[in-house]
């Protein structure tokens, strides 16, 4: 009894196996195979057996049924390894309308889908989450001085920096030509601005090497803006991603060290186009003339 188990059990394993799909099309022309050399054993057995014994019938039954089932299992192995192949080229075709076909990178469809999920998760745990905005710095001056394709070259060279910079845990897109957009988690303003800073000191350390027209190494520069996230401020990921373009400014800590803030030019600048008064009228008095003015006007 236990030898017909152990019987039953091979077959059993002999005609349906474990097949990893990696080995459908291999497990399937070999079935193929085994189909064949079946059939053709079944012509020359049936001859013999009709000669030798008297039962031709069964041996012919019993070489047709196991033709039919090694074709049978060929087929089922060939339709999943289709199966397989079709799964695998949809999820290449989705996978590529969410990503940019210069650089590799997410999109901004894909973006919208990774803020999505973010934000809801800030919301649910109170984390902070940061949109940061890097943008190709004076590219219509390196068209004009360059011509051809710079700015794309230039745009997949600020790309691969940008993987080099970023953490594992932020999220690299490609909002359009000229600028990218980087999701930080858990990131605070402080945070933001070393960011910007390590990327800004990356990408202008990193010239982009002769190609072309170009005979000498080209110096980039990029400017980086950040955002973060304030759920009475934004109604979703379209909001955000849209005030992340020109929000929060973030200079390098080395140009924010070196001003000085002067109220009388900044009072000038606010003022703009309103008469000058003199030392004993008030500002508020000059503020309530121009305004009257401009109502009359």
């Amino acid at each position: 009894m236990p030898m017909l188990q152990r019987a039953a059990n091979t077959v059993r394993r002999f005609i349906h196996p474990a097949v990893p799909e990696e080995e459908l099309g291999t497990h399937a022309r070999r079935y193929h195979t085994l189909t064949l050399a079946l059939l053709a054993l079944a012509v020359p057995l049936e001859l013999y057996l009709a000669w030798r014994v008297p039962i031709p019938g069964l041996a012919l039954l019993l070489a047709t049924c196991a033709a039919l089932l090694a074709a049978e299992r060929g087929r089922e192995l060939s339709w999943r390894e289709r199966q397989q192949a079709i799964e695998s080229e949809v999820e290449r075709q989705a996978d590529a309308l969410l990503r940019d076909g210069q650089t590799g990178l997410p999109n901004r469809n894909y973006l919208i889908d990774q803020l999505t999920r973010e934000i809801a998760r800030a919301e649910r745990y109170g984390t902070t989450l940061t949109l940061a905005v890097i943008e190709l710095a004076r590219a219509d001056e390196l068209q004009r001085s360059w011509g051809g394709d710079i700015v794309s070259r230039a745009a997949v060279h600020v790309a691969e920096t940008l993987r080099r910079v970023t953490r594992a845990s932020d999220f690299l897109a490609r909002l359009d030509e000229q600028r990218f957009a980087v999701v930080l988690l858990e990131c605070t303003r402080e945070q933001a601005v070393r960011f910007a800073d390590r990327i800004t000191l990356a990408v202008a350390n990193r010239p982009l090497e002769p190609a072309g027209r170009q005979r000498v190494p080209i110096y980039i520069a990029v400017q980086v803006r950040a955002t973060q996230f304030e759920r009475e401020r934004f109604r979703g990921p379209l909001d955000f991603i849209s005030a992340a373009g020109g929000d929060v400014v973030i200079d390098p800590p080395s140009a924010r060290a070196n001003e000085t803030v002067d109220v009388r030019a900044i009072r000038r600048r606010a003022l703009g186009d309103l008469p000058s008064v003199d030392s004993t009228q008030e500002f508020a008095d000059a503020w309530r003339a121009y305004r009257a003015r401009r109502r009359l006007g």
